[in-house]
């Protein structure tokens, strides 16, 4: 069955990662596009040969031929984009994050069920092939018990980072927050993905301050309800970062190598997993953010028309959007924040 798909901003993620993923996707052709301004709508469409361009989202959602949306628009407007096409009947995948906050986050889910139909957030690490490989190991046994989880994930920028960025980023009523929400959260939501395990208390250093209200580092220390205890660093800084997860048990070690972002200096993206047995390395060299978004798509759709469960949910987005705000709100208060 033709998923038949719409884009809902038209930033860089839009353009570089979901399109060209669409494109390779099976049935998946994208007949519209919305922005605000209906001169960037129309290039676009141009540019990339779809169908129609809208300014006006409601027309756009009117459009019988439009079966699902993704919504790559600033974060503080997904809540009411993906309540409006909850309520036309359209299929809903949003970035991460869901929405900025739980309340916003929970109408988004209740619009979803009441029209009847699937709301997914996108936490793309979750369809890397090393880190489906490395769950598959951790839920075979080999670590034993799972004792430490770490991931560090940084883009190398230079300061001041944000400000420099076009567009919202910049802006914490449109954002949220820096690099919590641009950054660590990909890196929470793996080792939750990896160890099947929720974060039960959290508590996180930034760089935030009154000259850069969007921080470009944070520092994260987690208690997981398995008993591990885990540490994130993510950021827009940092050069030359090594961006990988490592999971650390009683009988053995997992290590995620390269795979949360590539680094300045040229490595292969593998998966090492060291225990009693001899060592073995498995390289996963042509993994791209476009190639993990490929059967994020697919899965969505079969979902619609099969439903085959996904490996994210609306419920998932909830969870990533109390957390990422537990983080904020650590880093401001100055102690420790139980979820």
């Amino acid at each position: 069955m033709v998923m038949r798909w719409g884009i809902i901003g038209l930033g860089e993620i839009a353009e570089n990662n979901f399109l060209p993923a669409l494109k390779k996707a099976k049935d998946s052709p994208l007949v519209s596009v919305f922005s605000r301004s209906a001169e960037k709508g129309k290039a676009f469409c141009a540019k990339h040969g779809v169908p129609r361009a809208y300014d006006d989202l409601n027309t756009m959602l009117a459009d019988r031929e439009l079966d699902a949306v993704y919504i790559a628009s600033p974060n503080g407007v997904h809540a009411e984009q993906s309540i409006a096409a909850s309520r036309a009947g359209k299929h809903v995948l949003v970035d991460k994050p869901m929405a900025l906050t739980e309340a916003d986050g929970e109408a988004m889910i209740r619009a979803a069920e009441q029209n009847q139909v699937r709301l997914d957030c996108a936490y793309r690490q979750r369809y890397h092939t090393a880190h489906i490989e490395a769950r598959k190991r951790v839920q075979s046994g080999v670590l034993g018990e799972i004792q430490l989880a770490k991931a560090q994930n940084f883009i190398g920028g230079t300061r001041p980072y944000w400000p420099k960025q076009p567009g919202w980023r910049n802006d914490p009523l449109l954002s949220g927050s820096g690099s919590i929400v641009a950054q660590a959260v990909h890196s929470v939501d793996l080792l939750r993905y990896l160890m099947d395990s929720e974060i039960t208390e959290v508590h996180c250093f930034t760089d935030e301050t009154p000259a850069r209200p969007a921080e470009e580092i944070s520092m994260s220390l987690f208690k997981f309800a398995n008993g591990a205890l885990g540490h994130v660093e993510s950021g827009a800084v940092v050069r030359r970062s090594d961006n990988d997860t490592v999971l650390y048990g009683s009988a053995g070690k997992i290590s995620c190598l390269n795979t949360l972002g590539r680094s300045e200096v040229p490595r292969v993206q593998e998966v090492v997993v060291e225990s009693a047995a001899p060592t073995i390395r498995m390289p996963f060299p042509d993994d791209t953010w476009v190639t993990r978004t490929v059967p994020l798509i697919e899965a969505f759709n079969r979902y619609i028309t099969h439903g085959e469960p996904t490996l994210l949910s609306a419920e998932n987005g909830l969870r990533m959007i109390r957390i990422a705000n537990a983080m904020q709100a650590s880093s401001r208060n100055g102690r420790a924040v139980k979820l």
